[in-house]
């Protein structure tokens, strides 16, 4: 990201900021998952925000992302919207640079 930063790409910037919130969504989410299945057998605990997901739930996690853009796509050009698409198209681009690397 600070790569990014330094070379003013605000576009590869959004996408990485995209990422990482959906990664940190998902291990809160996994957080309380635990929790939960904690709680109902009446241990008292405290949900841990910060597990670690594995390298695959990451990949998968990147994979749902190119999916929710390429649907976004479609649905732009159905709607007319070409340069919309467009963006959205590169923005896959991005996201799929990074998926060759895990």
């Amino acid at each position: 990201m600070r790569d990014a930063m330094r070379a003013n790409d605000q576009q590869r910037v959004n996408v990485i900021r995209m990422l990482l919130a959906a990664i940190e969504h998902a291990q809160e989410a996994m957080g309380k998952q635990a929790f939960a299945s904690f709680n109902s057998d009446g241990i008292n605990i405290q949900p841990d925000r910060h597990q670690i997901l594995s390298e695959q739930a990451i990949h998968d996690i990147i994979l749902n992302e190119v999916q929710h853009h390429r649907e976004a796509v479609d649905l732009f050009r159905v709607g007319g919207q070409e340069k919309r698409a467009e963006i959205e198209e590169t923005e896959i681009t991005i996201i799929e640079h990074y998926l060759t690397k895990i």
